[in-house]
């Protein structure tokens, strides 16, 4: 069967060979088509509504309700954590809005990164032991006003 197909399919392939083609195709005009000029275009102003501009992009949901706490000086936020075996980093978020990556038994201003979750941190200030939840803040006590 397979040997017959094979036949059937040379013979059809030396008849589309042999057969003549007459089809003609119409003449298309072609014109010269000018490029765009891409100098002219102007670029729009990108501006950020405040209220957008404000938030978290590391906590869309709207962090974890301490917005309050953050405000006050020496108050840090986490951003995120990396793991890697025993060790790990923090990145946080300082009073000065800057965002760097504190190693565990690193320090973030009165802050020291005392452990590392999968999506925490435990931070303390010497009076007090806090595990933040990326996307929460914590200040020192001092700065809290009496808690």
């Amino acid at each position: 069967m397979p040997a017959a197909l094979a036949l059937l399919l040379a013979l059809a392939l030396l008849f589309q060979l042999l057969t003549p083609v007459t089809v003609d195709l119409p003449d298309v005009p072609m014109r010269a088509m000018k490029a765009p000029d891409l100098r002219t275009a102007e670029s729009l102003p990108a501006s950020i509504p405040p209220v957008l501009a404000a938030r978290d992009i590391f906590a869309p949901g709207g962090g974890g309700g301490n917005e309050a706490a953050a405000s006050g000086s020496g108050a840090v936020s986490l951003l995120g954590v990396a793991r890697s075996g025993r060790g790990g980093a923090a990145v946080l978020r300082g009073a000065d809005g800057v965002a760097v990556t504190v190693p565990l038994g690193g320090r973030i201003g009165a802050w020291r990164v005392t452990g590392i979750g999968a999506a925490s941190a435990r931070i303390d200030d010497g009076s007090r032991s806090l595990t933040l939840r990326v996307g929460d803040s914590a200040a020192p006590a001092a700065a809290e006003g009496g808690e």
